[in-house]
């Protein structure tokens, strides 16, 4: 069995590798960035360790209500970024065979597998991607 962290963003479901995570932050105080862009809305002091916070759902070009927010922090050995997530479900574990087949090039960006379950598909995060997504945006408005 696999296991992810689920949470929601819009009307879509997330997860997130637990073995990508470190923590999540139940209520956060974030530090505004001014010259970041819109994707960064602040850091978070972490333990002593400044992390930028991403938007995930503006990263991914998502409407979402940004309720009940939480952050994901991931775990340093695979980027130093908390992911601002709504929703939050909590450890789900999914049978390998679930996964939805197909051309893995016609997945969405920073989508790595999608997977059926009962309570509906799970699109699971690609954090490289991500990464190398939000290096780009950051870079091209010089944030």
């Amino acid at each position: 069995m696999l296991q992810f962290l689920t949470f929601w963003i819009g009307s879509e479901r997330y997860g997130l590798e637990l073995g990508q995570v470190q923590e999540v932050v139940e209520e956060p105080v974030l530090h505004y960035l001014p010259t970041a862009p819109e994707v960064l809305p602040g850091a978070l002091n972490l333990h002593g360790v400044v992390i930028a916070v991403v938007d995930l759902a503006r990263l991914l070009g998502i409407e979402s209500d940004r309720t009940d927010v939480r952050m994901v922090v991931v775990d340093p050995n695979f980027a130093v970024v908390a992911l601002q997530v709504s929703r939050l479900e909590g450890a789900t574990r999914i049978d390998p065979e679930s996964r939805i087949g197909g051309d893995e090039a016609l997945l969405p960006e920073c989508i790595t597998a999608r997977y059926d379950t009962n309570d509906g598909v799970i699109n699971v995060l690609d954090v490289p991607a991500m990464v190398e997504k939000l290096s780009s945006m950051t870079d091209a408005t010089g944030g």
